[in-house]
């Protein structure tokens, strides 16, 4: 009799840790998906990414909320370089009118026959008249680059 309720006991557990294990553990992804989505709606693309990389990295088996999250997380990036490019566009526009501003107080100098691209000298600068002479000066490429 004792070993048959030993067995019983023993089983009755098995039963209920096989029970358990089946049960559907992929439920939280949803969650986690569900939430990562009314980020993005929301605007919080760092909250969403957040929430799209613990699917990938909290329910590995969860096959569907990992294809659905692969996609969302297009959706978010899209939206974020959109926001971006909208950012940068918008500064654009003031730093051009910055740039005129700052051209004025500066000499364009190019040799056509030498030079594609040409140098930016300041107004202020002393031996306007030495630029045809080797020596120490200093100046900003067309491109940028400082000298």
């Amino acid at each position: 009799m004792r070993v048959f309720t030993q067995l019983s006991v023993a089983f009755v557990f098995s039963l209920i840790g096989i029970l358990y294990s089946c049960s559907d553990k992929n439920k939280n992804a949803d969650t986690y998906l569900a939430e990562a989505q009314t980020a993005l709606q929301q605007g919080n693309y760092a909250l969403a990414k957040l929430k799209i990389d613990s699917i990938q990295l909290l329910f590995p088996k969860a096959y569907d909320q990992r294809k659905s999250g692969i996609a969302l997380m297009r959706e978010v990036r899209m939206a974020e370089n959109k926001r971006n490019i909208t950012y940068c566009d918008s500064m654009l526009a003031v730093h051009y009118a910055q740039l005129s501003d700052l051209q004025q107080k500066f000499d364009y100098i190019r040799d056509d026959r030498y030079q594609e691209f040409g140098e930016y000298y300041p107004k202020v600068y002393p031996y306007r008249g030495s630029l045809q002479k080797s020596g120490v000066r200093s100046g900003v490429g067309e491109k940028g680059a400082l000298f």
